[in-house]
This record gives C-alpha cells, structure tokens and sequence, in this order.
C-alpha cells in the first residue's frame, strides 16, 4: 500500500482529531478509521480505509491515543488523545522506521532518502537522522 504523501496525513490526524472532540464514548479503532475515511470522502479526499486504519494504527503503537482493550489486540478502543496532535506525525514515522529497522536489520538507511519518502523533499533529513540514530538503527549518507 502506497504511504499517504506528508499532506494527506495531516488531514488524517486533523480529521481524526475532530472525529475524536466529536465522540461521546470510546469507539474501537476500526471504527474510527471508518468514520474518517467517510469524514474525507465528504470532503473530497478520497482515501481507502485499510490506509487509514494503519495511520491511526501506528498513533496508537506510538502511544498517541488513551485506550482501553478492545474486541481485539489490534483493534483497541480510543477513548481520546493522549499526546499533541502536532507530534503525530513524527511518532508515525518514528513507529514505521522503528518497524523497518526490525525486518531490515543490517540494512544502512539513508536519510535524505527516508526524507524524500515522508516529506517528498530532503528538509526532513536532519530529524530522521536523529530518529534512526534514537532508534539505534544505523544510517548512510549514501
């Protein structure tokens, strides 16, 4: 599956968000990746709900959301946000190269290009490298 380009993943946290301030109870994860990606569609931002779900997903592995269990071990229930909505997009990245860094192990990981992949410029570089090295993953200028 395609990542989500830096600008449509800020739509989906600031949907997310607002889905969430809109909520009187918790709703399980998959709900929610519902109501956003309905949420989107109604404003012309067309995205499929299995993307969404692994966004909001990662939040919730990045500690984003207050949970309590849910039906299922990946499908807790929200019951709010537990951190800055303008930290999210660096804890999904930080959870998706964390996750990389486990299936890739060994594997040199080049900033500028991480940057190009996240950001689709290389001004994210510095900060990813900072990500990698907090992460114990190792990086190449290459």
């Amino acid at each position: 599956m395609p990542l989500p380009s830096h600008e449509l993943r800020h739509r989906i946290y600031e949907t997310t968000a607002d889905v969430l301030n809109n909520e009187e109870l918790s709703v399980s994860l998959s709900d929610l990746s519902h109501d956003v990606k309905d949420k989107l569609l109604m404003v012309n931002v067309t995205i499929t709900q299995p993307a969404v779900f692994k966004i909001l997903y990662s939040l919730f592995r990045a500690g984003c959301f207050a949970i309590e269990p849910g039906p299922g071990s990946y499908d807790p229930r929200i019951l709010g946000v537990s951190k800055k909505m303008e930290t999210w997009d660096e804890k999904f990245i930080e959870n998706t190269l964390y996750l990389m860094g486990q299936e890739m192990v060994g594997t040199p990981f080049v900033p500028r290009n991480l940057s190009r992949l996240f950001y689709e410029n290389e001004d994210g570089a510095d900060s990813i490298a900072r990500l990698l090295e907090s992460l114990q993953i190792r990086s190449s200028d290459d």
